[in-house]
């Protein structure tokens, strides 16, 4: 009985090896060139007491954080149920809103 578990632990373990591993490993190396990638193009924060440097939502570049956040917001109300919509742009990466009925939220990535 714990020669048969054992030889089951390992040959599953060395399937993993064989199979699995490789992928999550190609999978990751992936996901860390692209965010490399994201890293490297996104706009740097601005300095000192005012860290907002500006949006851009529905093609127009807001500069003032008080307006930019009423436009976000009303843009944010124009989705429709089930739909995702980049919306704009912020530090050089999109935003893009979607809303999801069923449990009413309203996911901003």
């Amino acid at each position: 009985m714990l020669e048969a578990n054992y030889k089951s632990n390992r040959y599953r373990l060395e399937d993993k090896v064989a199979k699995n591993y490789p992928e999550e490993i190609a999978r990751t190396e992936k996901l860390i060139e692209a965010v490399k990638k994201d890293i490297a193009s996104v706009e740097p924060k601005a300095e000192g007491e005012e860290k907002f440097t500006s949006i851009t939502i529905a093609g127009e570049k807001i500069n003032d954080k008080k307006l930019a956040g009423e436009r976000l917001l009303e843009a944010i109300s124009k989705v429709k149920i089930n739909e995702s919509k980049v919306i704009g742009k912020y530090r050089n990466m999109d935003l893009e809103v979607s809303y999801n009925s069923l449990p009413m939220n309203i996911i901003l990535a």
